[in-house]
């Protein structure tokens, strides 16, 4: 089994990140590469934070039911 291409979510949004840096995921049975893990740059978490942070922002708002 191998994963298909591994990506960050930010925004809705899939993104193989900005840092140019990446870490192979390994079956440690096998030791089989099941696939590549894409690191997030210190840009990437900003982003991230700043949408948490809006969503955070929102939620008071948001009727409850």
């Amino acid at each position: 089994m191998k994963y298909e291409t591994l990506e960050l979510l930010i925004d809705g949004k899939w993104t193989t990140g900005t840092s140019d840096k990446s870490q192979d995921v390994i079956n440690p049975a096998t030791e089989q590469v099941l696939g590549t893990l894409p690191h997030a740059s210190t840009a990437d978490l900003n982003a991230a934070l700043a949408v948490a942070d809006k969503g955070f922002q929102t939620c008071p708002k948001t009727p409850r039911l």
